[in-house]
């Protein structure tokens, strides 16, 4: 099973984000690590962790330039001691024994490649001083193993097998990266069985009084409040027109992932289609195959079990792209506003999607509002009507509904189990409900998505055609404009209805 070790950010301006995490997202902050190179943060919901980095400003950090060179010259004499190679692709897949973590394991493509004077692609520089997510960690049982299995099948080796302990005495941890065959996505491999620290060797505690005092730093006031999202349901990313089968074969020959169909009405070969006006889209998705013998296994489970930090259920890979000659679209724009292929959007499972959403909306993280035509229609009104007796709230609180038709006597268990049973009426369906947040960078790219499942294994197809129908409606309602989209136009809740709700159409 393939589990999420973490994601990583990289940003220009790391205080804003875990801000923006951690006052707005609900997520904790609970360790940090500071490099030569980097500054880095760890947040945490649930089994949820996301490491905040950013790039230490060197000319405010070491002063005039014989400091520079002098720090230059020292990093590179500390580079040739702890024998780290900065190829690409090293000569070797033997491990090498580390007192720090390698930075070059925790930076984009672009960055590894300006760090160590490595010719950058176009598409590489274009990419350059843009926040983007881009590592999506795996923990692994064998790290040495996963990575010979990747190389072998044409994965770009970024940081070599490395076997980094600390001088805390809690152990140590294997880890790796390569390049994904989509954008500037990097997969970094972990096995931390062996070390007993915060996190990784290098992080220290956030509540250790070194890192208290630092005023750069925001802490979270007060006690950890319960967390609103427990774990990754999946990671969806955004790639060229035609390219998605060349994803799955990269991730399957390379990771051992499977294809699975969304629906019962997805072609094998197409995938899964929404076509319509200024509407062409294109779904697949993967999974870790637990037959594949890849080592994308968690290791045997440690002496020490820590209760307040589950492990993660196994996350699921969503390839979004564009059909040909449908003009502009979210993906193209993802595409152009990234500089190339990259992680959309990622999927936070929650059990309690009304106080999740509902919370998050008071703390401030801001959510795409569908349109009202959307609760309304004659076939989603009486879908949610049948499921459900809330729907007022799910509109105020901008939450879509998708139900998944089974066969069966007996409620959904699984749905039950989860929270807001009070608002659950009795059905043989599976469904799942799910809400969007509006671009967390400043550039039309990367976005969350609150989940929550009643059974269901989706991911909102039926949400995808009802809003467009929905959409359709309400321009149909307005005064031919050739930029309605870019309107704003108050709903009957009063809040304002923006462009983003077409976000929700083209892909998520």
């Amino acid at each position: 099973m393939a589990h999420v070790h973490h994601v990583q950010i990289l940003v220009q301006n790391g205080t804003k984000y875990l801000q923006k995490f951690t006052q707005n997202a609900n997520f904790q902050l609970f360790a940090s690590r500071k490099s030569a190179n980097l500054r880095q943060w760890a947040v945490r919901s649930g089994s949820i962790v996301f490491i905040i980095t950013d790039k230490v400003k060197r000319d405010a950090l070491m002063g005039d330039s014989s400091a520079v060179r002098d720090s230059n010259a020292h990093l590179k004499s500390k580079r040739r001691k702890t024998e780290v190679r900065c190829q690409p692709v090293p000569e070797t897949l033997e491990p090498v024994h580390l007192q720090a973590l390698p930075d070059h394991c925790f930076l984009e493509p672009s960055e590894f490649s300006k760090l160590y004077n490595l010719p950058c692609g176009t598409d590489c520089q274009s990419r350059q001083h843009r926040d983007t997510v881009f590592n999506i960690a795996f923990e692994v049982r064998d790290v040495g193993e996963a990575l010979t299995r990747a190389a072998t099948n044409g994965a770009k080796i970024l940081c070599q097998t490395a076997v980094v302990s600390d001088t805390t005495n809690n152990g140590h941890v294997t880890i790796a990266a390569v390049q994904s065959c989509v954008g500037n996505v990097v997969h970094t491999l972990v096995d931390s069985s062996h070390y007993h620290g915060v996190f990784l060797p290098g992080f220290v505690s956030t509540r250790d009084h070194s890192v208290e005092s630092r005023s750069d730093i925001p802490l979270a006031n007060g006690e950890l409040p319960a967390c609103l999202t427990s774990h990754i349901d999946h990671v969806t990313f955004a790639c060229p027109v035609g390219s998605s089968s060349e994803v799955l074969g990269w991730y399957e020959r390379c990771f051992g992932m499977k294809r699975f169909l969304l629906t019962s009405e997805e072609s094998e070969s197409e995938g899964f289609i929404v076509r319509g006006k200024n509407v062409g889209l294109r779904l697949k998705a993967m999974e870790y195959w637990h037959c594949a013998e890849t080592g994308l296994t968690l290791p045997a489970k440690q002496e020490k079990e820590d209760a307040s930090w589950p492990r993660p259920p196994i996350a699921k890979f969503v390839i979004a792209e564009a059909l040909p000659h449908q003009g502009p679209n979210q993906v193209e724009r993802f595409l152009q506003e990234h500089g190339g292929a990259g992680i959309q959007h990622i999927g936070l499972h929650t059990h309690d999607i009304l106080q999740a959403v509902s919370t998050l909306r008071k703390a401030g993280l801001n959510f795409i509002d569908p349109p009202p035509a959307y609760y309304t229609q004659v076939g989603k009104l009486t879908e949610i009507s049948r499921i459900r007796d809330d729907l007022g709230l799910l509109q105020r609180l901008g939450i879509l509904l998708d139900e998944e038709t089974c066969h069966g006597d007996s409620d959904d268990k699984e749905g039950n189990q989860d929270g807001d049973k009070m608002h659950l009426r009795k059905t043989r369906s599976k469904y799942l409900m799910q809400t969007f947040t509006k671009p967390i960078f400043e550039q039309d790219t990367f976005f969350l998505e609150i989940i929550q499942r009643h059974g269901a294994t989706g991911f909102g197809a039926g949400n995808i055609r009802a809003l467009w129908r929905a959409v359709q409606s309400y321009m149909s309602l307005t005064t031919f404009d050739p930029c309605v989209e870019q309107r704003l136009c108050s709903d009957h809740f009063g809040r304002k209805l923006d462009p983003s709700v077409v976000t929700l159409i083209k892909v998520h």
